[in-house]
């Protein structure tokens, strides 16, 4: 028998769980920081699948209301998994998750976890958000490695997840089928998107909504975009098109200009830049076709995703050579 309710008295939702991913060693399916939200009839996001995410989930939905914890993972043979690294995931309410920002470098700290050791991790802490808990010296030299992950003994001890430079900056010019396919692939993946255009039956998609051109002058967006954005340039009109891309040309700390269109489009705008008298070493920037192959198939999508696959290959080298770079600074010290 199922005892009745009072009258009036109505009982509050279970919070969401956050579960966070603190820190890896060897192979993993995903990154320190990445993360899923738990609620008793649905979760959002992935912390790499398979058996861990099945039993994170599970531990997640076990655990009491407003309590934290961590869970350590082996992947191998007894998980079910063959990648064979190892995992440590952060569980904590929504609620107490909260979101901060250091500077130039973004941060979620999770507060009063359990009492565990945890030595072999390599935890660290981003400069600035760390000078407030460790010595300047230990954050500095954590900051120079790149790595942003941190369990700082004491009372409460805290667990600061996921700092790390904000995603690559896309600035995506053009809303027509292709821009539409490519801003819902880009939409979900680590970068900061702006998406632009005129056209008046565009409806938003369930991540991104684009900026009308009565409230952002496209060429003038290019000209006002933080340095190492990323360029997409797809329009609905190759006299715009062009005005932008002598726009991006102009600078010289653009990551990326990407111009959707064929050999004859490129050969044609390349007439009209050296006729203009752009430099050779600045005409040389410009990538278009776009795309890590050529493929039969002209779809939207299937262009989308090639696109797509040449900006994540273009992040990941940076990635590497920003590694390199912050080994080599360490070394020096």
């Amino acid at each position: 028998m199922v005892a009745a309710r009072p009258p009036g008295v109505t009982v509050a939702p279970k919070p969401p769980v956050v579960i966070v991913v603190a820190a890896t060693r060897g192979s993993t399916p995903r990154e320190v920081g990445a993360r899923m939200t738990v609620w008793p009839e649905r979760v959002e996001g992935t912390v790499g699948g398979g058996h861990l995410e099945y039993d994170a989930i599970r531990l997640a939905r076990l655990l009491p209301a407003g309590e934290t914890g961590l869970a350590r993972y082996a992947l191998g043979a007894s998980l079910g998994q063959c990648c064979g690294g190892e995992v440590l995931l952060a569980f904590v309410p929504g609620p107490q998750l909260a979101s901060a920002t250091t500077g130039d470098k973004a941060c979620l700290a999770l507060t009063c976890l359990p009492d565990a050791d945890h030595r072999g991790w390599g935890m660290t802490l981003p400069a600035r958000e760390a000078a407030k808990l460790i010595p300047p010296e230990e954050a500095r030299l954590a900051a120079a490695r790149g790595e942003g992950v941190v369990l700082v003994r004491g009372e409460p001890s805290w667990l600061v997840v996921g700092a790390r430079q904000p995603g690559p900056h896309v600035l995506l010019l053009g809303a027509g089928h292709v821009g539409q396919a490519l801003a819902t692939l880009l939409a979900p993946l680590d970068c900061r998107l702006d998406w632009i255009d005129d056209r008046d039956d565009v409806s938003a998609l369930p991540l991104v909504e684009p900026i009308p051109w009565q409230d952002v002058d496209p060429v003038s967006a290019v000209a006002r975009a933080p340095a190492g954005s990323h360029m997409i340039i797809m329009t609905h009109d190759h006299g715009l098109d062009y005005a932008i891309v002598e726009a991006a040309l102009a600078r010289d700390d653009l990551a990326f200009v990407g111009l959707i269109g064929s050999m004859t489009k490129r050969r044609r705008f390349v007439q009209r830049l050296k006729a203009a008298g752009v430099s050779e070493r600045r005409i040389a920037r410009l990538h278009c076709p776009l795309g890590v192959t050529r493929i039969r198939d002209k779809s939207p999508q299937a262009i989308a995703i090639i696109v797509a696959a040449q900006l994540l290959c273009i992040w990941d080298s940076a990635r590497d050579v920003e590694a390199e770079a912050r080994s080599g600074a360490v070394a020096a010290t």
